[in-house]
């Protein structure tokens, strides 16, 4: 998530020789959102670590 606020930063003030993009409120959301699938797919992903799969269970009981 950090690389893609520094990344709106960048382009907001153009470093590095980077042509400006202004920030405006269609490229916040959209970043917002972003942020949030981030969110939800790191949530998803250390969820079914944590879960024994089914089958694993299954092959445990035959």
């Amino acid at each position: 998530m950090r690389e893609l606020v520094i990344s709106l930063i960048i382009d907001h003030y153009g470093w590095f020789n980077s042509m400006v993009i202004p920030l405006d409120t269609n490229r916040l959301l959209a970043a917002i959102f972003m942020m949030i699938a981030l969110y939800f797919i790191y949530k998803g992903n250390k969820i079914g670590k944590t879960e024994p799969s089914t089958k694993t269970l299954n092959n445990e009981v035959s």
